[in-house]
């Protein structure tokens, strides 16, 4: 019975002599050099291994960041307080550089997901553990941030950087539809949250002049409330969840008008409704106005 020799390579003449062996030898091969085998595999699967890891490593290697980590922004304006990235050029100090084609504002993000989704699950949420997720669609959500940004401009809001619109709400699809439908139409976004206490939020309110706040529960609605006499420019409160009658007669009665997330969403015109109103002449030599609706019958 030969022997197996510990070796770098198998050489060609000793596996034809292990495929001409029968079963019974093969068996008492591996009863008398079990040691020699089993050290074998083990070094191969090591080398392996390394050689995996490290040529893994190699070809990933840490990226260098291209400026000091301690150092990363510039005083703009020579006031300490207004910085701009160092990677950004002056004089406006904005990065002109648009790393994907048609995405330069934040908008632009929703329809880069509808594409690269095929218009998949853009928004979830669920009643609670265990229980499955109910999803809103990428054309769902960009529907619904359109529709509440008009309706914003519809109840009184103006439709330009210098309007900011209070979030005061946990995590959920509606605080998205509102942080996107505010600056879809150049208003601007302010989060609130309990953890900053009830001074800083009406800190907060007041040193941006906020008139409309989107609230998800009856408690933030009784702090705002309360805090509403230091509030003068507090006009409107968008609830998320129901309210009941009692807070809301409450609120009114503070002069804010109270209204419901889903209120505020304009929906599409219905067929009845003014389309153009356009003028002609008459024999009287005054215009005569006539007003189209979005009916049109073929």
């Amino acid at each position: 019975m030969p022997e197996l020799r510990s070796s770098n390579s198998v050489s060609a003449s000793y596996t034809d002599l292990l495929l001409a062996m029968s079963d019974e030898d093969l068996l008492d091969l591996w009863q008398h050099n079990k040691a020699l085998i089993a050290t074998g595999a083990a070094t191969l699967a090591g080398v392996a291994t390394f050689a995996y890891l490290f040529s893994g490593t190699r070809q990933t290697p840490v990226p260098r960041p291209s400026i000091d980590l301690n150092d990363q922004s510039v005083i703009i304006d020579g006031k300490p307080y207004h910085r701009a990235s160092k990677l950004s050029k002056p004089p406006d100090f904005f990065q002109r550089k648009f790393p994907i084609p048609n995405v330069k504002i934040v908008s632009d993000v929703l329809e880069l997901g509808k594409k690269a989704s095929d218009n998949g699950h853009c928004l979830g949420s669920r009643g609670g553990k265990g229980t499955p997720y109910e999803w809103l669609l990428y054309q769902q959500v960009i529907d619904q941030v359109k529709q509440f940004g008009a309706g914003l401009i519809h109840k009184g809001s103006k439709p330009k950087n210098t309007t900011f619109i209070g979030i005061f709400a946990t995590n959920r699809p509606q605080w998205t539809i509102a942080d996107y439908g505010s600056h879809y139409y150049s208003m601007v976004p302010v989060p609130l949250y309990d953890t900053l206490g009830k001074d800083a939020c009406q800190y907060i309110i007041k040193q941006c002049e906020i008139e409309v706040v989107v609230v998800d529960t009856e408690d933030r609605v009784r702090m705002l409330a309360q805090m509403k006499k230091s509030l003068p420019t507090l006009k409107r409160i968008i609830m998320i969840e129901d309210l009941s009658g009692e807070i809301k007669k409450q609120v009114e009665e503070l002069s804010i008008e109270i209204l419901r997330f889903t209120d505020v969403l304009v929906s599409s015109p219905s067929l009845d409704q003014k389309y153009i109103i356009f003028t002609c002449l008459s024999k009287t030599n005054y215009p005569v106005s006539r007003a189209s609706a979005h009916f049109i019958v073929f």
